[in-house]
């Protein structure tokens, strides 16, 4: 009995969401497989068909747009099939090239976000500040931690208007 009502209601506001979404969409990371399966179920969802030319150029516009303009001089595609069927030539001869000549972005990119990290921390520790307010608390990097508390106590320095880290008043935590 569910199954038929599922079939046959259609809910307009996710079919609507799910066309936002398309819009939306473009490949990440250089996995074209996942890009393709998730536009696939996207274009399914929303009510299109695949080979609708305002469909395919929503596929376009959201490969990176080096690999679009690899895609057509590779080949001229015309239909969704041979889109999908260049798209996934392009990225594959590109992942092999980039295995020859040794270069791998996803490394890159973690490498550098780690030394942000660090700089970011590092820089809360070597921040000197003339004056400090003593009843402030130190949100610096790296200097604030967490104590474990009792219920009990949380709620008797709550009541008491205390911090939950020096136990004075003044200030919260």
């Amino acid at each position: 009995m569910m199954t038929h009502f599922g079939d046959a209601f259609i809910d307009t506001m996710t079919q609507s969401k799910v066309r936002h979404e398309l819009a939306k969409l473009h490949m990440e990371g250089g996995h074209i497989d996942e890009y393709i399966a998730k536009f696939e179920r996207h274009v399914t969802m929303a009510g299109y068909g695949v080979d609708e030319p305002m469909v395919l150029e929503i596929f376009i516009k959201g490969l990176p747009n080096s690999l679009a303009r690899s895609c057509v001089d590779m080949d001229t595609p015309d239909t969704w099939e041979e889109w999908k069927a260049v798209a996934c030539k392009c990225q594959d001869v590109y992942l092999h090239w980039q295995q020859i000549l040794g270069v791998n972005d996803n490394k890159k990119d973690q490498s550098s976000l780690k030394k942000k990290d660090l700089n970011k921390w590092c820089q809360g520790f070597n921040s000197k500040r003339m004056e400090r307010d003593p009843n402030a608390m130190d949100t610096t990097l790296g200097h604030t931690r967490a104590r474990r508390m009792t219920t009990d106590k949380c709620t008797r320095l709550m009541n008491e208007g205390k911090c939950f880290n020096c136990q004075r008043k003044g200030h919260f935590s």
